[in-house]
């Protein structure tokens, strides 16, 4: 067998060194990729979720805000059906005064702040009874009306953004005693 000469094993010992500090550096070069990657999937889970609270936060706020606003309204409505009541006794020839016209600004102040805040006065009267927008307190005979059909507002109620947030207490029509035998009646001779 022939002897490797000195500078032969020189050079496979300083190929063998130069392989294995190329692969040390492609191991360490490959530990620093996936380390960066894991950090750069780090930051943007964190930005994701930065931007999910944010969110979040903002509708938290916004529903804080509408309910703060609605018990607030609701606060209010018995102010107005005061004022509503006031001004509806006040005599014909005190109307005119100040304090009658003060009464009556005072009013129509409140209830442009409330249109304001997207709060409308409920349309009953004339109205087919809906029981989501009408609270029925009393009924009402008549040959006239129609059955079903609000006659009278007690008080009013009001939405707000298309949300029933006090429903108008009404009197509701009814047929009159005498129709009601008039058409069971009718119904028997059929």
């Amino acid at each position: 067998m022939p002897k490797k000469s000195k500078a032969n094993s020189s050079r496979e010992s300083k190929k063998t060194n130069t392989e294995n500090k190329n692969s040390d550096k492609e191991n360490e070069i490959e530990e620093l990729i996936k380390e960066k990657d894991t950090y750069y999937a780090m930051a943007q889970r964190s930005q994701a979720d930065l931007v999910n609270y944010r969110k979040r936060a903002s509708e938290e706020k916004e529903e804080i805000r509408k309910s703060t606003n609605f018990f607030l309204i609701l606060k209010i409505l018995p102010i107005i059906d005061d004022f509503e009541r006031a001004t509806s006794i006040i005599p014909d020839d005190s109307i005119k005064s100040s304090w009658g016209e003060g009464l009556i600004l005072v009013q129509r102040n409140f209830i442009n702040t409330l249109e304001s805040l997207d709060v409308k006065k409920i349309e009953a009267k004339g109205k087919e009874f809906d029981p989501r927008e009408h609270e029925a307190i009393l009924y009402e005979e008549s040959q006239n009306i129609s059955e079903g059909l609000v006659v009278n507002v007690i008080r009013e109620g009001y939405k707000f953004k298309d949300q029933v947030i006090r429903p108008a207490q009404v009197t509701v029509s009814k047929p009159s005693e005498d129709k009601k035998d008039l058409k069971e009646n009718n119904k028997k001779e059929e």
